[in-house]
């Protein structure tokens, strides 16, 4: 997915386990399926999906959290 910008204008979640079984075992995997709504430069809104697992979503959240650290960190230097 090529990365642009836009405003998101509103997101969709779904949260689900993926079962699957063999003979020899048996997995359930969680994931996440993001839809995002993001209005370009033109006005136009598109609608992208990301999927994700749980080591996936883990790594978001911790750099979500950086990000919130460092964004109250220089509002509180401004």
């Amino acid at each position: 997915m090529p990365v642009s910008s836009g405003n998101l204008q509103t997101f969709d979640y779904s949260l689900a386990v993926s079962t699957s079984s063999a003979n020899t075992a048996s997995t359930s995997t969680p994931h996440l399926r993001l839809k995002l709504s993001i209005a370009g430069a033109d006005g136009k809104v598109r609608d992208e999906v990301v999927e994700m697992n749980r080591a996936e979503l883990e790594r978001l959240l911790a750099e979500m959290d950086k990000v919130e650290k460092r964004t109250l960190e220089l509002s509180e230097g401004a």
